[in-house]
This record gives structure tokens, sequence and C-alpha cells, in this order.
């Protein structure tokens, strides 16, 4: 089957019409549509960020704020939890139609309105209480609070144009949107509505099959934030099996791809023609506990839950060796942690390590709760989600056996693991958590009742929560940093969680290819391929 669609993949490629300055991409995972609104998925967000462009863009080099400069040129906060956003002149869209406050508008009141989206964006706007129109290019928005990131999930979502409902105004009052017209996905995926103002232009899709864009002569940026097009063209296209994707590059096939398998690093690196790339880590691969009153999948504990005990919490922490893990099982697609994020992190302090590895100590804090024979636990992970996801769960299974845990290990299919931990069928289990923005905030959010989907079960820290609030109410980098700080310095001591180790995204490239990206992390940002000089 496998062998099949990679076959299928490179005969599609030969029977199109390929320009001389064509740049062939291999994604890990297919893009689902053309309508940037329709999936929030990694795969959909790299390819059409070719074609849409968002307001800012995440800039690890930026001086101030991570952020930098694309549709909004520039940003201010204002008394009231306003902030003023200042929109880029001069830039039009692929139909030749101005670019305008309206077209914010439409994007924000369709964000949320998408049909049969199997993953909304909206919760990026979630701080867009309101907005007012200053003029074609300056909109003052209101929000509930400080809301600190609130520039940085607007790097998540790109601008479509208001041209697919003929220019109409549409009033946001509040969210409700007067004068909206909604336009089916359908039409993105056809090209007719698929009109953004990126440096190339919509010229076929193939739904979970192909992309195929040009160059956009019209593209209003240059530099290189805002890159225009280095290639005529680009092929996007996917193949999901490790091996195929590589065999593809090797074979001279495909210019890039996404996701080699760590095995086949050196192999690539000792073909001269090839160069492998490895992102600064922005996931962090953790391990959280349910901590309600008692869980069907404990077993030897008198009906107790062993993980409200934090000397039970820490113990399991302990028993984790991190760097052999990562050595045995990540190489250098893997770092070791030493904190809830990378040490590159906004409110990480860099020369922390909170994980210290004593299985002695872990065997101590067993006996010290009552447990010295340890008991049974149901142990949940994915085995699709991550990078070597499957095989991480059974290295740490097999450290905390040598501790006198008995683990019974479920690692299953994405999909069956996330609905199953939704349901809190686990314990315990290992999931991953990232932000492309560096800032830790959000790992302090995991642990507070402000995260619904992996938030830990049963677990409510006073202290976390009303530092989480100071978090939301400061606007100050500073000062929140510091209370950022404080959160994590709680979470460390609490361990509702921790991490086990950070993620690579390594990418393989053919050496007349050059790659300089604005940030890390699992995202490939297109736009920064050029031909080799």
């Amino acid at each position: 089957m496998l062998k099949n669609l990679a076959t299928a993949v490179l005969v599609w490629w030969c029977l199109s019409t390929v320009q001389a300055s064509t740049l062939r991409f291999v994604a890990s995972a297919a893009t689902t549509s053309a309508d940037p609104q329709f999936h929030n998925v990694t795969s959909n967000f790299t390819a059409l960020s070719l074609i849409y462009e968002e307001l800012v863009y995440i800039d690890k080099n930026s001086p101030t704020s991570r952020l930098s400069p694309r549709l909004a040129e520039s940003w201010q906060q204002l008394p009231g939890d306003k902030v003023e956003i200042h929109l880029r002149k001069g830039v039009t869209f692929h139909d030749g139609s101005d670019f305008t406050a309206n077209d914010v508008i439409y994007t924000l009141c369709r964000m949320s309105r998408v049909k049969n989206s199997p993953g909304s964006l909206a919760y990026k706007i979630d701080d867009w209480q309101d907005v007012t129109v200053v003029d074609d290019h300056k909109i003052i928005v209101q929000k509930p609070n400080a809301a600190p990131q609130f520039m940085s999930w607007a790097s998540g979502f790109h601008i479509i144009s208001d041209s697919a409902i003929g220019g109409k105004k549409i009033d946001f009052n509040g969210g409700s949107c007067d004068g909206f017209e909604y336009t089916e996905t359908v039409d993105f995926d056809s090209g007719k509505l698929a009109i953004g103002t990126g440096p190339y232009k919509f010229k076929s899709y193939v739904k979970g099959q192909s992309l195929t864009v040009e160059k956009n002569n019209d593209y209003w940026g240059s530099g290189a934030g805002n890159m225009p097009a280095n290639f005529d063209a680009i092929d996007i296209t996917s193949i999901k099996n490790k091996g195929s994707r590589v065999a593809a590059l090797l074979a001279g096939d495909v210019d890039v791809i996404e996701a080699p398998s760590v095995h086949d690093l050196d192999r690539l690196r000792n073909d001269d023609s090839i160069k492998v790339i490895v992102n600064e880590p922005t996931r962090s691969i953790y391990v959280m506990y349910n901590v309600d009153d008692s869980h069907e999948k404990i077993k030897g504990t008198n009906g107790k839950n062993p993980f409200q005990d934090v000397r039970v919490r820490r113990a399991l922490s302990l028993a984790i060796d991190r760097k052999l893990l990562v050595n045995r099982v990540m190489g250098e697609t893997g770092i070791a942690a030493t904190n809830v994020a990378p040490s590159s992190f906004f409110g990480i302090e860099p020369n922390l390590n909170a994980y210290a590895y004593n299985p002695d100590k872990a065997r101590a804090l067993l006996a010290e709760s009552g447990y010295p024979n340890g008991f049974e636990i149901t142990f949940g992970a994915p085995n699709d989600r991550y990078m070597n996801d499957g095989k991480v769960a059974q290295v740490i299974t097999q450290m905390w056996s040598r501790i006198g845990i008995k683990v019974n290990l479920e690692s299953v299919t994405k999909s069956i693991f996330f609905s199953n931990r939704t349901k809190k069928q686990y314990p315990v289990w290992m999931a991953g958590w990232g932000k492309s923005d560096f800032d830790a905030m959000t790992f302090v959010m995991i642990t507070t009742s402000k995260n619904k989907r992996a938030h830990v079960k049963g677990y409510l820290n006073p202290t976390i929560e009303a530092l989480y609030k100071k978090i939301l109410a400061t606007a100050d980098d500073t000062q929140r940093e510091q209370y950022i700080k404080q959160a994590i310095a709680e979470i460390n001591r609490d361990m509702p969680y921790y991490a086990v180790l950070y993620e690579r995204f390594p990418l393989a490239l053919r050496n007349t290819i050059d790659y300089a990206p604005p940030a890390g992390g699992e995202n490939t940002f297109l736009r920064y391929f050029k031909p080799a000089k």
C-alpha cells in the first residue's frame, strides 16, 4: 500500500508540467484543503502560507516580542485592554483587489463559522471581543483582559479576501458579524476563492494528494522576512512512510522531505548531494497524571489513587533517565528535558535542570508513600502522533518497572488515544505540548482549569491558578516573565506533569537548496527555501 502510494506520487510528478525552477516538496502529512480556515493542522498551515499571509509572523530573532510585521505593519497597546493595529498599505490580493480592514473583519467572521471543520481555528481569535474599523488600514480591537499573547495568536491564522462576497462591508459587532455571507470550502479547493496576498498563487489542488502554487510576480514584500518567491513554482505532496520519503530524495525525484527517520540521517549525510537540517525545539513530550480520587486502571493500592501524592509523582520522574532515553530512541532529533519547556523559551530559567535521575531515591519515595512494592498502572500513549512516540513510551515503561511499577502500556493510534484521554481512561499518559512563539505561558496554562483539553484530571493548584490569572492580566513582559517563572517553579515542585524530552524536527534537502527560516519547531516555512548560491 505504502509502496503504491509513493509510486503514485512520483508518477504524478512525472506527468505534470514542471517548470525550470520548481521546488518539489514532500510533506509528512497531506494538505487536507486549500481553505486556510478549514482545518487547524500543521500540514495545511505549512502549504497554505505560500498563498495566504498572517498579520504577523514568529521571528525568534525579533528584539522585543518574538514577532515581526507582515500584513500588520505595527501595533500598540491602548488603555482599557485595547490594541491598535496599523495594516500594511500597498498590498494587493492575487485578484488585484486591495488589502483593507474589511478583509480582516471577513476573516474573523468566517473563522468561527466554517462548516464541517475537523479542527477549528476559532480559539485563536477568542480575545477579539470587538473590532472598530477606524479606516481602511487601522483597526482597534477590544480584548477581554491584557491578553499578552494576543498578537502571537495572530501569527497562526491567514487573512482571506472579502472579494469572495464582492467586497461587501461587514460590521464585526462583538462577533455577530452584521452583513456576513458564508463561502464554501469547496470554492477554495477549486481555486475560485483561493486568493491570498502571498508570494505564490494557487495553481491546482487535488484533495489529500497535491497542491501546486506558482510565483506571484506582483508580490508586495521584500527582504529576508517577507521574502518574495524564489521559485517559479512549488509542488507539494505527501508520503506518509518515512522510508519512502527518504527513497524518493535519494533517487533524486524530490528536493525536500520532512521528518526522515533518525536512523536514516547518517545515511542521508553520507550522500554528497544531500544535507540535513535539524530545527530548534518548540515541543515538549511530557508525562501527566490523573489525580482523581480513584481509577479502575490502578491496582495494588487498596482503591487509592497514588498519584494524589506528590512523592509518587516525583518518584516516577526520578526513575526516568532522560539522557539515556534520548540516546536510545531519538538521537539528534531529541534533547533530554530539563524543564517543562526548552531553555530558549520566554519564562524558562536557562541554566536550571529541574529533573534529576535517581532511581534509588524514587524507590525510597515510593516506600515512604506506602508503596514499598510498587503498584500496577495503565500507561496511555499515542504511537503515530509524535516522533518515535511508541518507542519513547516503551522505554519509559521499562524504566518505571525498575522501581517496582508494573506498567500495562496502551500505545494506540492518535485518534483512539486522544479520545481515551478525554474520557479519563488513563491514570497516567504521555503526550506533547508546544508553542511556536517560544513563550512558556501555555506550559503554565496546561495545568489550569482554563485548559479544557489536556488539563490534569482532578488537579487544581490555587497557587498556579492565581499566577496564571496574573499572567493573563499583565501586558508588561518583564513582570509577566517573573509570574511565568514562579508558576513553573510551582509546577516543578508539585509535578502535576513533567517533560521527558524536546523534539527536534529534521528536514533533508538537496544541496542545491538553502533554507534559513525565522523560527524552528515542527512547522516548515516553505517561502524560505531558495536555490543555493
